[in-house]
């Protein structure tokens, strides 16, 4: 049965951890519900797939909702959850979706396709560049595209001539690739290096760690450094030229890609069950704990509260301190991000194929 947990108390470790790097501070969070109160996650609607759902849901500029699913196929919704659209594929549709210029919605597929489609999920065309793919496809500003394969390659595309430039890695890409500013790309594989390359696909640095990059997507922050998750329990800072500014380690592995928030905080998801927020130069601000690990990313909402999902079973929301807000246990657990529209409307699918649909509301569940 699902039950929605309104303000719960939890609790907050607030013991120092040591950065590689740098002395990591006290945790702050109270643990308490903190403003804005009376705040709640209202379920509006539920969609049930045919399998998994390990893809995150992408919000469109005209507000539809597009995901993938192991069941094969494409799905577009409206943001309340009526489903506009299904597309089937030939394989797992494992990849995230991603908006492209020109109104398009790229995703990968198993079967070794990427398609394309329309805003409300018609589809155009596909290409089928060679290899599985896991990744979302990113767009630098001439149009070339980017993304990553099972076949130990990062791959450049021009959709205009068709012609591929590779950059072979040591082992499958599976780590989200980001355009950072300057059309410079940031992406991790599994030969446990992260790569800054170039818009004409040259390698500039590569950033070694200890363990796969799976799934976290680097993220350039808003003092020019760059973030990203590696599966040996460090979430990496670096800045252009390659360099390590700072390691913050965690108590298990980081599946997720972390987050920004106005305030500077840096926050993402550990298997070791925690949700980190970390200070802009990586040593700790506070942490809040789970019960499950946390592979999902989180997200932002309008309003400016933190909404992520735990193998726990449960949806969290938290304040920009790391205070609990609400939660929501949908006795399922919780892998793929969940992503917001228009309206503060949560988007949260599960490994049991369902694909969730919240509403903030000022009113307590009957």
């Amino acid at each position: 049965m699902k039950r929605c947990k309104i303000l719960a108390t939890c609790i907050l470790t607030a013991s120092a951890v040591i950065s590689i790097l740098s002395c990591a501070t006290t945790g702050t969070g109270t643990g308490l519900p903190s403003e804005p109160p009376g705040v709640y996650l209202k379920l509006i609607n539920t969609y049930k797939t045919g399998g998994p759902v390990y893809s995150t849901p992408v919000v469109t500029s005209e507000n539809t909702v597009a995901v993938g699913s192991h069941d094969k196929s494409v799905y577009f919704f409206t943001p309340e959850g009526e489903l506009i659209k299904r597309f089937k594929t030939l394989g797992w549709v494992h990849a995230t979706p991603e908006e492209l210029s020109g109104k398009r919605i790229s995703i990968g597929s198993y079967d070794g396709h990427i398609y394309f489609f329309d805003l409300n999920g018609e589809y155009i065309y596909s290409i089928q560049p060679g290899g599985t793919i896991f990744t979302n496809t990113v767009e630098l500003s001439d149009g070339t595209l980017v993304f990553g394969t099972n076949r130990g390659r990062i791959v450049f595309y021009d959709p205009q001539s068709g012609i591929q430039k590779r950059i072979r890695t040591g082992k499958l890409s599976h780590g989200s690739p980001s355009v950072l500013s300057g059309d410079l790309v940031a992406v991790g594989t599994n030969d446990k290096y992260i790569y800054l390359i170039d818009s004409n696909g040259d390698v500039a640095h590569r950033i070694e760690t200890n363990g796969w990059i799976m799934h976290s997507q680097p993220l350039e922050l808003s003092n020019g450094n760059i973030a990203v998750g590696s599966y040996d329990g460090y979430l990496y800072i670096f800045n252009r030229q390659g360099e390590i500014v700072s390691a913050y380690k965690t108590g298990g592995r980081v599946h997720a890609s972390p987050l920004e928030t106005a305030g500077g905080h840096i926050v993402f998801g550990s298997f070791d069950g925690y949700v980190y927020f970390l200070e802009p130069d990586g040593t700790l601000y506070t942490k809040f704990k789970t019960a499950g690990k946390v592979v999902a990313s989180p997200a932002l909402t309008g309003t400016g509260l933190i909404v992520i999902g735990s193998f726990d079973k449960t949806l969290y929301l938290l304040s920009q301190d790391g205070n609990l807000i609400a939660s929501y246990d949908l006795g399922e657990r919780i892998f793929s991000s969940p992503a917001v529209a228009e309206g503060d409307i949560i988007i949260c699918p599960t490994i049991q194929g369902n694909v969730y649909f919240f509403r903030l509301d000022d009113e307590a569940p009957e």
